[in-house]
């Protein structure tokens, strides 16, 4: 699958802000929203409803992996984005399912994410020399990431906006989130050719936070990639809001949930 990455933002600014008078209903598509969406997520559609006016209402499609909604098949695939081509939603949510970007990859205890390795920071696509089921698992994994990137680009070439959700990039020495044994292979979707393109082609901006500051059980890094239309209106504030909160300052200990926090210093990931 490709698409055409040049765009007109310009013209794109135009129909965003055409779209943010235009009062109504919001109209969400939260992507692998997860069986129960978490505080953060609701935190982030209370946002979505903010930035397109006090008193929005908010009607939101869920669509998660696990509730039967399979992205790779493609009748489902090709009518979600011809809706988002229509312009039929306001603003998309997407939580990449990290199981193969994520440092807790290797970790033993989680039998869904333990097992091999399958990306690093050099090779983000996936690693050579993966066994046959696991090059079948990498390779599903960019096809639904790609997919989720199409969907996002189609909902923002329509005029709506866009966010992408997933674990901080932990090989970023300038990062408060650098974690040095877990720099080649934690956060990995951030080296994702499509999602860099998707950041280019936008002009999206990035913010990082530990979910334990949303009172998550666990330090949980992630980061926001958000469209540019976010920052136009009210976003630049929860944005702010994140940056001041970004830091886990928790003692040891302090998380109900510690996660691969053998590695860490002061504070438990």
């Amino acid at each position: 699958m490709t698409l055409n990455f040049d765009t007109d933002h310009s013209y794109h600014e135009q129909r965003h802000r055409g779209r943010l008078d235009s009062g109504g209903k919001l109209r969400v598509v939260h992507l692998f929203s997860g069986p129960a969406p978490h505080e953060l997520q609701k935190l982030i559609e209370d946002a979505a409803a903010r930035v397109f006016g006090t008193g929005t209402a908010v009607e939101v499609l869920n669509l998660d992996l696990l509730e039967g909604f399979d992205i790779l098949d493609d009748a489902k695939f090709f009518d979600l984005l011809k809706r988002a081509l229509r312009g039929e939603f306001d603003f998309c949510v997407s939580g990449t399912p990290c199981c193969t970007f994520s440092a807790a990859l290797a970790a033993g205890t989680d039998t869904f994410n333990a097992g091999t390795v399958l990306r690093s920071a050099s090779s983000p696509m996936g690693r050579p020399g993966l066994s046959e089921f696991d090059q079948k698992k990498v390779d599903d994994h960019n096809e639904i990431t790609l997919r989720g990137v199409v969907l996002e680009l189609a909902v923002w070439l329509s005029g709506g906006e866009a966010i992408t959700e997933n674990p901080a990039f932990r090989g970023d020495e300038s990062s408060r989130f650098y974690w040095k044994e877990k720099a080649h292979v934690g956060g990995l979707l951030w080296k994702m050719p499509c999602i860099q393109r998707l950041q280019r082609a936008t002009g999206a901006a990035k913010v990082d936070f530990a979910q334990c500051a949303f009172k998550a059980k666990s330090q949980k890094a992630t980061t926001l990639l958000y469209t540019p239309g976010l920052n136009m209106v009210e976003f630049h504030k929860i944005g702010n809001g994140l940056r001041e909160r970004q830091q886990c300052d928790c003692a040891a200990g302090a998380h109900k949930i510690t996660a691969l926090g053998e590695w860490s210093a002061a504070s438990a990931r």
